[in-house]
């Protein structure tokens, strides 16, 4: 049996990442203003697309923990990839988290939402807020990473059990790696362990790009864009 999958609304990038999955976690990290939640946002819209046009036909569930969600640009998308602005954003159901507590409480609702309504896209835009800024000093550390899985359990059991595609957006560190600093997700391996794509959005000088994480940087793995009003474009 084939995947199901969702289309970004760039060929492009489809081909160079095969789309976004059901039944699995694909993470988006980056850099503050590198896009992570305009894309989590488009995949919102293309899930509501029809079949023929790589959708689902199919709502999506957006859990947000910095504010992110723009209803204005949702309306914009929808009108590009020709669906009623109105009944685009209907078919998204946002919940604002206000704490780690909140989050998993959400995700627990989540599911509920999900088997009743039809749900094919589950969004987390930003894991890591709660996570990073309710346990900071040193002797929390095997607290968060113990809290940190249980939640990332939590969404590989939904996603896995009810054949949704899950999108979790992420912060960067810095770290030193093979004597040189490099941007790396958040949470290290305890999130990237569970996520079958690891994407990473950044800046080359003025260029934005969408590359394959850990790939090497050439043209066969990553992207170039633009943000627009109404989504990200492929860089002209």
């Amino acid at each position: 049996m084939s995947q199901v999958k969702i289309t970004t609304g760039i060929n492009f990038l489809d081909n160079l990442i095969g789309g976004i999955d059901c039944g699995s976690i694909s993470q988006i990290f980056g850099e503050f203003s590198s896009g992570k939640s305009t894309f989590a946002q488009q995949l919102c819209v293309t899930v509501q697309l029809p079949k023929e046009k790589g959708g689902l036909e199919s709502k999506a569930v957006y859990l947000s923990t910095e504010k992110s969600f723009y209803p204005p640009k949702i309306q914009k998308m929808a009108i590009r990839f020709g669906i009623n602005p109105d009944a685009a954003l209907k078919n998204i159901i946002i919940k604002e988290i206000l704490s780690l507590n909140d989050l998993f409480d959400s995700i627990r609702i989540a599911k509920n939402i999900i088997e009743k309504l039809n749900v094919k896209l589950l969004v987390v835009d930003s894991i890591a807020t709660y996570f990073r800024y309710e346990t900071t000093s040193l002797d929390k550390v095997a607290v968060r990473q113990f809290k940190l899985r249980k939640f990332m359990e939590e969404l590989i059991k939904i996603t896995d059990i009810l054949n949704i595609a899950c999108v979790i957006t992420n912060q960067v560190v810095e770290r030193e790696d093979e004597n040189r600093w490099q941007i790396k997700p958040v949470g290290g391996n305890v999130i990237n362990n569970y996520c079958k794509k690891i994407l990473e959005m950044g800046k080359i000088e003025d260029k934005r790009y969408i590359k394959i994480y850990d790939a090497p940087m050439n043209e066969e793995n990553y992207f170039l864009f633009k943000i627009s009003d109404d989504g990200i474009y492929p860089l002209s």
